[in-house]
């Protein structure tokens, strides 16, 4: 992917990001405590003005499992907002084949930053409102 040469990240761009640092595994496929955590329904806005990374950035600076992301405070950070909906998906067991095997959440206001971590690589992180949803079926690929 293209990274922008100068200034704010495309809106593709960031939730490209958003999605490499949002959508993720944990655990080794076939265990019983593996899960996939799944993005879709994702709108984003980029604000379009820069402004320099503060100490209420740090919160967006892990990724799941604790993950440090780097943030390099002495490049400027670009405001996003947006929504989305995130599903956690289990691996379906045997033994109870008819059951639902992922949690969905709506995650609505949600905002954060898009930034560049000390290697140079861009994240975007957004928090919001979540609302359990239910549970379903994995969402359909794209």
């Amino acid at each position: 992917m293209l990274e922008p040469k100068t200034g704010a990240p495309s809106v593709e761009q960031a939730k490209m990001y958003f999605l490499c640092d949002q959508e993720w595994q944990f655990g080794t496929p076939g265990q019983s405590s593996s899960y996939l955590s799944l993005v879709n329904d994702l709108t984003l806005e980029v604000a379009p003005i820069s402004r320099p990374a503060n100490r209420t950035d740090l919160k967006f600076n892990r990724r799941h499992g604790g993950e440090h992301l780097s943030i390099n405070t002495d490049q400027p950070v670009y405001d996003i907002r947006g929504s989305y909906t995130s599903y956690s998906c289990f691996e379906i067991k045997r033994y109870h084949p008819v059951r639902k095997n992922c949690i969905v959440y709506q995650f609505s206001n949600s905002s954060g930053i898009c930034f560049r971590n000390t290697f140079g690589d861009w994240h975007c992180r957004m928090i919001g409102s979540l609302k359990e949803i239910g549970q379903h079926l994995p969402p359909p690929e794209n």
